[in-house]
């Protein structure tokens, strides 16, 4: 697989008395080959260089995260994770918090999938978020939303957008397919 990475910068006017104003937003893309990550660099003011460097902590951070999610890792989870961020999941009525409760739902995936595991294909960020491509795989080899196992592989491309405070934790997770692109391979879901 050969590395690649992009830059992005996306102009748009400002609704100010002064319309003729751009401001300039940079989205730094990258791609993940071999556990490398590439990105490109940003010249201009001190915010510019300031939301380059958060972008790259970003980037960085979510290398960390799918170390954490493959391993359960708890000190990672509480390191990555703010501890009051909620997050909405089928294995809990409740909201869950911070990576404690984070770290539920892997827990909750693997009573399912033993062998689940998480891989980055492709990722774009900027200083406040990232959002990430996944590729899921795993074997339904226990019970998972009260279907009994079927032995079945799945692989599964999920896309997530993990939002960050400015300590560089995450605060938000949100899930573009979440459980319907598990679901479909079992044959659970149209």
């Amino acid at each position: 697989m050969k590395l690649r990475h992009s830059q992005h910068t996306i102009a748009s006017t400002l609704t100010s008395s002064n319309a003729s104003k751009l401001s300039r937003r940079t989205f730094l893309g990258s791609a993940v080959a071999g556990g490398s990550i590439a990105w490109s660099t940003v010249a201009g003011g001190a915010e510019e260089q300031d939301d380059a460097k958060k972008t790259r902590r970003n980037i960085e951070l979510m290398k960390k995260f799918e170390t954490m999610i493959n391993t359960a890792d708890e000190l990672l989870a509480e390191e990555l994770i703010w501890n009051q961020a909620p997050f909405a999941t089928p294995a809990s009525p409740e909201p869950l918090y911070g990576g404690k409760g984070y770290l539920s739902v892997v827990h909750w995936m693997r009573k399912g999938f033993s062998d689940v595991q998480w891989k980055i294909v492709d990722l774009v960020a900027d200083a406040n978020k990232v959002a990430v491509q996944w590729t899921l795989t795993g074997t339904h080899d226990g019970e998972f939303l009260g279907v009994k196992p079927t032995g079945k592989k799945i692989k599964v491309t999920v896309m997530n957008f993990y939002y960050f405070n400015e300590e560089g934790k995450i605060v938000n997770d949100v899930a573009a397919e979440g459980m319907i692109g598990i679901l479909r391979p079992l044959g659970l879901s149209k």
